[in-house]
């Protein structure tokens, strides 16, 4: 498998918003990417962009858009986006990490498990269409 992780482009984000893995991607409410954000190739395809926000020294929120051909390589992906949570600790110093996801949307709650990801709580009417999301993070050393 040739995969590649590279720095994002706004172009980046724009292009898996438009051909995301899951229709409501299109509307996602990342709307540019942050200033730790990178995109995934496989086969010089882009599948993938993400990111972290960072709330303060020691915490931050990883953010992920999929594009449609994330489900063509879903275990080089999963691989992937470990490796990129593993560079986010390192570079940006982070003893936390967490992710929210909506708690309607059950492939995304699998693969924030498959990360290593552990439920905390729910969110109410968290998201812009006041949707509920699960708090999830991962915490160093645990």
């Amino acid at each position: 498998m040739v995969s590649e992780i590279r720095k994002a482009t706004e172009a980046d984000l724009e292009k898996v918003k438009t051909d995301p893995l899951h229709e409501w991607n299109k509307s996602y409410p990342i709307d540019r990417i942050s200033d730790w954000a990178k995109s995934l190739y496989i086969y010089d395809e882009l599948v993938a962009v993400g990111g972290v926000v960072q709330f303060w020294n020691g915490v931050g929120e990883v953010w992920m858009v999929l594009g449609s051909k994330a489900a063509e390589h879903k275990i080089e992906v999963v691989r992937q986006a470990r490796r990129v949570i593993e560079m986010a600790f390192i570079e940006l110093k982070l003893w936390r990490v967490q992710a929210v996801e909506r708690v309607d949307f059950e492939d995304a709650i699998r693969f924030t498990k498959h990360l290593g990801f552990k439920t905390e709580g729910v969110l109410r009417k968290y998201t812009p269409d006041k949707s509920d999301v699960y708090m999830t993070s991962i915490v160093k050393g645990e």
